[in-house]
């Protein structure tokens, strides 16, 4: 196991920056994803982690070692480091025992050494009897748990992933989500995890890094990331999150306040410290509203579109005469249609640290 330390890192290509001071501290075994819309930068740190790149500026340190940065390059092969690419990256002509095994081969490692941490790899990921099929052979799933098995055989410090499931159907990616959580309990490996689909890297993480435009947004834990983006970019790219411009916010308590919402008072969540404001970002999901009873102060709302869910309709509706959008869930029971009135009551928000 090996902590990961990515200080200030800074990078370029063809005068166009593509990381702009990046830092990551990451835990000797912990399950960290990288998350971001496409050309974010997530591949690129991943590629500098590696060593496949340099840094024009700043430092990555594996287990305490510098190796980028400050006058010192520590080329790929010497970082003790495993790689799943989404491709693969199996040797065809090779059988599966031959490419979960040819890193210890290359290294020297003694022939029955090498034979038996390949059956225990090919054991710990399901593969156990399949060592001599050739990868045209296997399912993508299969190649997939190779990758996976090459990683555990060679017991590198780190294992990066490069959004491994992208090729892979909506079936057999949630199987291998549960493959990779397991290959992380099997082995206590620091996982680095490169992914553009928020719902991996929610259901995997201990912690996730979200990234735009090269620069680290926030990172923090799944459920910090959904209850308290740091700013809109966060709020609106976690969990279908939108937000929404209320007026004067003051605070109730420690974490608690009050702002002026389509003329309701309403009650929302806040950061230790806020202090009143005449305007504030509201950040909700689509389950932050419900139906109001009778009984209840609500938003007046005009449905503009629903959308079947299953165990859900998606209902998008707006205030008569103003900009404002909001979404949220009704169950199936409560059926609406465009152009109806509905009066919803804010059970959640949370007033963004960062302006809007």
């Amino acid at each position: 196991m090996s902590d990961i330390e990515i200080n200030a890192v800074c990078k370029s290509f063809d005068g166009r920056k593509v990381l702009s001071d990046v830092t990551l501290s990451i835990r000797s075994g912990e399950f960290v994803a990288i998350l971001g819309p496409s050309g974010c930068g997530k591949t690129t740190l991943l590629r500098l982690v590696a060593g496949f790149e340099s840094p024009d500026r700043g430092t990555i340190a594996l287990g305490g070692t510098t190796v980028a940065g400050v006058g010192r390059e520590v080329p790929p092969e010497a970082r003790d480091l495993g790689i799943v690419f989404q491709s693969y990256a199996l040797w065809p002509h090779m059988t599966v025992a031959g490419n979960v095994g040819y890193r210890m081969k290359v290294a020297g490692v003694p022939v029955a050494e090498r034979e038996r941490r390949v059956a225990e790899a090919l054991e710990t990921v399901g593969l156990a009897g399949l060592g001599d099929r050739r990868p045209a052979a296997l399912s993508g799933g299969q190649r997939q748990r190779v990758a996976l098995a090459r990683c555990l055989a060679a017991r590198p410090s780190a294992v990066l992933l490069d959004e491994p499931l992208a090729n892979l159907d909506v079936h057999l990616r949630a199987s291998m989500e549960e493959e990779f959580a397991r290959f992380h309990r099997a082995t206590g490996a620091t996982m680095f995890y490169i992914t553009h689909d928020q719902a991996e890297a929610m259901a995997l993480a201990d912690r996730v890094a979200v990234m735009d435009r090269g620069r680290l947004m926030q990172f923090a834990a799944p459920a910090e990331l959904y209850r308290c983006p740091a700013n809109p970019m966060v709020a609106g790219f976690i969990g279908e999150g939108y937000v929404i411009e209320a007026e004067g916010f003051a605070p109730t308590g420690p974490e608690r306040g009050e702002a002026n919402l389509l003329g309701q008072r309403v009650p929302v969540r806040c950061a230790r410290g806020t202090g009143a404001r005449r305007n504030a970002w509201i950040s909700l999901h689509p389950e932050s509203l419900r139906p109001a009873s009778d009984a209840e102060p609500g938003l007046s709302l005009r449905v503009l579109r629903t959308t079947y869910r299953g165990a859900f309709t998606r209902v998008e509706a707006a205030p008569d005469g103003h900009p404002a959008r909001f979404s949220l869930n009704l169950p199936q029971h409560h059926p609406v249609r465009a152009g109806d009135s509905i009066r919803v009551t804010l059970d959640d928000g949370w007033v963004l640290p960062e302006a809007a």
